[in-house]
């Protein structure tokens, strides 16, 4: 949470003193673009903030209760990659009443470091489970 609000602080701040807003760092391929949002991901939810706070929260519980239940540290890490990230968006949603994406990709909608957190929680808790299921089966045979 922490590093995704000091990269959206830093990024904003950078970009507000260019006239568009936006910064090309690989042409055609990756730039840094002030964008903001009151929906979820892929623009889903646009302009329900409060349906999207109370989901945020009640995500936090959840994520706050797997953290306590986890089996290792492994699904920890997982879960943490997750409530850190939805913590993050939950700080912008809350005090600015939108989500400051800033990664922008032409092929792909622009994003923020907390969305990359979950997706990476997410692929890592997926990977953990198939992981552990391969290992049940071999030590079933």
């Amino acid at each position: 949470m922490a590093v995704d609000q000091a990269a959206k602080w830093q990024v904003f701040n950078l970009l507000s003193r260019t006239d568009s807003g936006r910064m090309p760092l690989v042409a055609g391929v990756l730039s840094l673009t002030a964008r903001r949002h009151e929906g979820a991901a892929f623009g889903f939810f646009e302009g329900h903030n409060y349906l999207l706070l109370a989901f945020s929260a009640a995500a936090m519980v959840v994520v706050t209760v797997m953290a306590a239940w986890a089996k290792d540290n492994r699904q920890g890490l997982g879960v943490g990659l997750i409530g850190g990230g939805a913590l993050g968006n939950l700080v912008d949603r809350l005090f600015l009443g939108h989500v400051r994406d800033f990664i922008d990709f032409p092929v792909w909608p622009t994003f923020n470091v907390a969305d990359s957190l979950i997706t990476i929680g997410v692929i890592y808790l997926a990977w953990q489970v198939v992981a552990d299921r391969l290992r049940q089966k071999k030590s079933t045979q």
